[in-house]
């Protein structure tokens, strides 16, 4: 896991910059929209109105991850 450590104290200190920039649907190539995702951590993933789809970056994904570990305790 790359840059585990920090991603580990994002998500135990709710902080995680979103990436700032718009991405494009991989599903039918439209512009998607930063969304926030998530109130226990500061995370805003991209979403494409047009598929209704969200799509994760790696880190956010393990982000995610801590997040649901850390609440099945």
């Amino acid at each position: 896991m790359q840059g585990g450590n920090s991603l580990r104290r994002a998500a135990v200190t709710g902080r995680l910059h979103p990436r700032g920039t718009l991405r494009t649907c991989p599903g039918c190539g439209r512009s998607m929209i930063a969304r926030h995702y998530s109130y226990d951590v500061a995370l805003d993933v991209d979403y494409c109105g047009v598929c209704d789809a969200y799509w994760f970056d790696a880190d956010q994904l393990e982000v995610l991850q801590i997040i649901a570990e850390r609440r099945l305790g």
